[in-house]
């Protein structure tokens, strides 16, 4: 009689198992990083569109400021 019951499994079960539990693994990590870059990539696009608009407002309350110095000033002329 052999020294391995039939229950037992063989090494080429076990190193099946293991092989195909690191491919599984492996698929899983590179789908984990292909969604952090792309997330990534998402926000640093979202960022510069804030920075744009934040530049944009910027400009808009300097201009909206510069009219109301010129008025003010307008303002204050009339009054001397």
């Amino acid at each position: 009689m052999s020294s391995m019951s039939i229950n037992q499994p063989s090494i080429f079960s076990v190193t099946l198992g293991l092989i195909l539990l690191l491919v599984i693994l492996t698929v899983f990590v590179i789908f984990l990083a292909f969604a952090f870059f792309r997330k990534s990539r998402e926000n640093r696009q979202l960022y510069e569109q804030i920075l744009a608009t934040n530049k944009g407002l910027e400009q808009l309350v300097d201009a909206r400021t510069q009219e109301l110095r010129q008025a003010g000033a307008a303002i204050s002329e009339s009054i001397d």
